[in-house]
Protein backbone atom coordinates (compact mmCIF):
# COMPACT_ATOMS: atom_id res chain seq x y z
CA UNK A 1 0.00 0.00 0.00
CA UNK A 2 2.41 2.20 1.02
CA UNK A 3 4.76 1.85 -1.49
CA UNK A 4 1.80 2.18 -4.06
CA UNK A 5 1.43 5.43 -2.58
CA UNK A 6 4.89 6.07 -3.09
CA UNK A 7 5.00 5.61 -7.02
CA UNK A 8 1.58 7.49 -7.03
CA UNK A 9 3.37 10.72 -5.58
CA UNK A 10 6.21 10.24 -7.73
CA UNK A 11 4.34 9.66 -10.78
CA UNK A 12 2.55 13.04 -9.94
CA UNK A 13 5.67 15.38 -9.49
CA UNK A 14 7.40 14.21 -12.52
CA UNK A 15 3.79 14.85 -14.69
CA UNK A 16 2.80 17.72 -13.32
CA UNK A 17 3.28 20.71 -15.29
CA UNK A 18 6.16 23.38 -14.58
CA UNK A 19 8.26 25.98 -15.47
CA UNK A 20 11.32 24.06 -14.27
CA UNK A 21 14.72 25.22 -15.79
CA UNK A 22 17.88 22.35 -16.39
CA UNK A 23 19.92 25.24 -15.41
CA UNK A 24 19.61 26.64 -12.13
CA UNK A 25 22.79 28.44 -10.63
CA UNK A 26 22.96 27.58 -6.68
CA UNK A 27 23.11 31.11 -4.45
CA UNK A 28 26.31 30.16 -3.29
CA UNK A 29 27.93 30.48 -7.00
CA UNK A 30 26.79 33.54 -7.28
CA UNK A 31 29.77 36.55 -6.55
CA UNK A 32 28.57 39.32 -4.84
CA UNK A 33 31.40 41.95 -4.78
CA UNK A 34 30.11 44.55 -2.49
CA UNK A 35 26.95 44.07 0.08
CA UNK A 36 25.71 47.79 1.19
CA UNK A 37 22.91 47.22 3.98
CA UNK A 38 19.43 47.41 2.48
CA UNK A 39 16.78 48.08 5.34
CA UNK A 40 14.03 45.59 5.40
CA UNK A 41 10.23 46.87 6.01
CA UNK A 42 8.91 45.48 9.62
CA UNK A 43 5.86 43.25 8.55
CA UNK A 44 5.48 44.10 5.11
CA UNK A 45 5.91 40.85 2.42
CA UNK A 46 8.06 41.69 -0.47
CA UNK A 47 6.81 38.93 -3.07
CA UNK A 48 9.29 38.50 -5.78
CA UNK A 49 7.19 37.26 -8.98
CA UNK A 50 6.93 36.62 -12.45
CA UNK A 51 4.16 37.88 -14.99
CA UNK A 52 3.27 33.83 -16.08
CA UNK A 53 3.95 32.04 -12.84
CA UNK A 54 0.31 30.52 -11.85
CA UNK A 55 1.15 30.35 -7.87
CA UNK A 56 3.03 33.85 -7.65
CA UNK A 57 -1.16 34.96 -8.99
CA UNK A 58 -2.63 32.55 -6.04
CA UNK A 59 -0.12 34.31 -3.55
CA UNK A 60 -1.39 37.98 -4.23
CA UNK A 61 -4.82 36.61 -4.24
CA UNK A 62 -3.59 35.28 -0.63
CA UNK A 63 -1.84 38.23 0.50
CA UNK A 64 -5.07 40.72 -0.62
CA UNK A 65 -7.65 38.02 0.72
CA UNK A 66 -6.12 38.65 4.15
CA UNK A 67 -5.36 42.52 4.35
CA UNK A 68 -0.96 41.65 4.53
CA UNK A 69 0.46 44.62 3.00
CA UNK A 70 3.11 43.68 0.44
CA UNK A 71 5.14 45.43 -2.24
CA UNK A 72 5.88 43.08 -5.63
CA UNK A 73 8.41 42.93 -7.08
CA UNK A 74 9.62 42.02 -11.12
CA UNK A 75 11.77 38.82 -11.07
CA UNK A 76 12.62 38.99 -14.06
CA UNK A 77 14.06 42.58 -13.68
CA UNK A 78 18.28 42.14 -13.62
CA UNK A 79 18.54 44.77 -10.91
CA UNK A 80 15.52 43.54 -8.81
CA UNK A 81 17.40 40.08 -8.86
CA UNK A 82 20.74 41.40 -7.81
CA UNK A 83 18.66 43.07 -5.04
CA UNK A 84 17.24 39.97 -3.68
CA UNK A 85 20.75 38.52 -4.12
CA UNK A 86 22.16 40.97 -1.61
CA UNK A 87 19.30 40.62 1.00
CA UNK A 88 19.79 37.26 0.49
CA UNK A 89 23.62 37.05 1.68
CA UNK A 90 22.75 40.07 4.19
CA UNK A 91 20.71 37.96 6.31
CA UNK A 92 22.55 35.13 5.58
CA UNK A 93 19.99 32.83 3.80
CA UNK A 94 22.61 30.01 1.76
CA UNK A 95 19.66 28.57 0.04
CA UNK A 96 19.05 28.82 -3.65
CA UNK A 97 16.70 32.36 -4.47
CA UNK A 98 15.87 31.02 -8.26
CA UNK A 99 12.25 30.16 -8.09
CA UNK A 100 9.14 32.28 -7.75
CA UNK A 101 6.76 33.23 -5.87
CA UNK A 102 9.36 33.85 -3.34
CA UNK A 103 8.66 36.29 -0.39
CA UNK A 104 10.97 38.35 1.96
CA UNK A 105 9.30 38.95 5.33
CA UNK A 106 10.81 39.83 8.45
CA UNK A 107 14.58 39.17 7.39
CA UNK A 108 13.08 35.38 6.62
CA UNK A 109 13.15 34.46 2.89
CA UNK A 110 10.16 31.42 2.15
CA UNK A 111 10.59 30.10 -1.27
CA UNK A 112 6.89 29.01 -3.24
CA UNK A 113 3.11 30.05 -2.12
CA UNK A 114 3.04 28.39 1.40
CA UNK A 115 -0.25 30.39 3.28
CA UNK A 116 0.90 28.80 6.42
CA UNK A 117 4.38 29.48 6.77
CA UNK A 118 3.74 33.11 5.86
CA UNK A 119 0.72 33.27 8.77
CA UNK A 120 3.55 32.07 10.97
CA UNK A 121 6.01 33.92 10.45
CA UNK A 122 3.69 37.42 10.47
CA UNK A 123 2.80 35.85 13.68
CA UNK A 124 -0.89 35.50 12.66
CA UNK A 125 -2.97 32.59 14.45
CA UNK A 126 -5.31 32.65 11.60
CA UNK A 127 -6.25 33.40 7.72
CA UNK A 128 -8.92 33.66 4.92
CA UNK A 129 -8.47 29.98 3.05
CA UNK A 130 -7.38 31.33 -0.95
CA UNK A 131 -8.87 29.19 -3.91
CA UNK A 132 -5.37 26.93 -3.68
CA UNK A 133 -3.63 26.00 -0.29
CA UNK A 134 -0.85 23.86 -1.46
CA UNK A 135 2.72 24.97 -1.38
CA UNK A 136 4.24 25.30 -4.68
CA UNK A 137 7.49 27.26 -6.73
CA UNK A 138 8.53 27.60 -10.20
CA UNK A 139 11.95 26.76 -10.26
CA UNK A 140 13.73 30.35 -12.82
CA UNK A 141 16.76 30.73 -13.68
Amino acid sequence: MIKNIVILLVLFLFTMPSCISNKVVPFKQIKISKVNKINLPEGIVILYSTSWCYWCERAKEFLIENDIPYIEKDFENKEVKEQLYLIAKQIGYKGSVNAVPLFIINEKIIIGYNPVEILHVLERSSGKASKTSIGMSVVYE
